[in-house]
Formats: C-alpha cells, sequence, structure tokens
C-alpha cells in the first residue's frame, strides 16, 4: 500500500519515486462514498459511509425516481499550521441511485449517526409478496 511505503520511506530520509501517481490514484476515488444496500419483505435499506461529514453538509432528495445524496467534507486545518503529510480528502461528493417503482417514496426516512447515513427505502403494499388462496 502507498501509504506505508510513503512513511517508511520519509522516515529514512527518502522521498518516493512514485507519490504523485499513488495520490492521483486514491484521489480520483476518495470522494466517492461506499454504500451498501440491504432487502427485507417491507423494505430497502442504503447505507452509505460518510465519515467526517457533518449531517449539516448532506442532502438527500428524490427527484423522478433517483434518490440523489451529495454534500460536502470541509477541511477544518488550522491555518497557522504548515500540512507535511495528508491523506485525507475533502471536497463536494454526489451518488445516485435509481429507484424502482416498488419503493413508497412519500414515506422515505433518512437517518445520520456515527458517520454512516440510513436510507430506509419502505416498499409499497402492492409490491410486497404474498399468497393467493387458490379457489
Amino acid at each position: 500500500m502507498w501509504v506505508n511505503r510513503y512513511h517508511r520511506n520519509l522516515l529514512n530520509g527518502e522521498w518516493p519515486g512514485d507519490f504523485s501517481s499513488d495520490m492521483e490514484t486514491a484521489s480520483r476515488n476518495c470522494l466517492q462514498p461506499r454504500a451498501d444496500l440491504e432487502r427485507n419483505a417491507n423494505d430497502y435499506r442504503l447505507y452509505v459511509e460518510l465519515p467526517g461529514v457533518s449531517k449539516d453538509d448532506i442532502r438527500v432528495e428524490v427527484e423522478e425516481g433517483v434518490l440523489k445524496i451529495s454534500g460536502e467534507k470541509k477541511n477544518h486545518a488550522d491555518d497557522t499550521l504548515k500540512e507535511i503529510s495528508s491523506e485525507r480528502c475533502f471536497g463536494k461528493f454526489a451518488r445516485s441511485f435509481r429507484l424502482g417503482r416498488e419503493i413508497d417514496n412519500d414515506n422515505i426516512r433518512v437517518e445520520f449517526n456515527d458517520g454512516l447515513l440510513q436510507v430506509l427505502l419502505p416498499r409499497t403494499t402492492e409490491t410486497r409478496k404474498r399468497s393467493i388462496t387458490i379457489n
């Protein structure tokens, strides 16, 4: 991993030759929040990791069948300090998820706790599995 190699080389007084290329690769993916999706009989649950992001800096909306999660991870650095090394990413992010017709858009709920955004996407009663009695 580039981080370990970078710090090992830095401690030995060496500057890593491939630092910039590793940093460019890492920065392309760093503001793409990771997400998991689960389902049960009544709803879907979307979990989005947003560590270091304030609740006030997150926006969740549904528009034309698309769930949009956007926001900004802000850097609260002290301007009096000189940065030596930084592995964290800051800036704006956005993710979109196309919702199926089975989602009850009027009853979507969102919770945010300890850097984890949980979006509860209830399924409409018409699309839930049910047994039909044979006459």
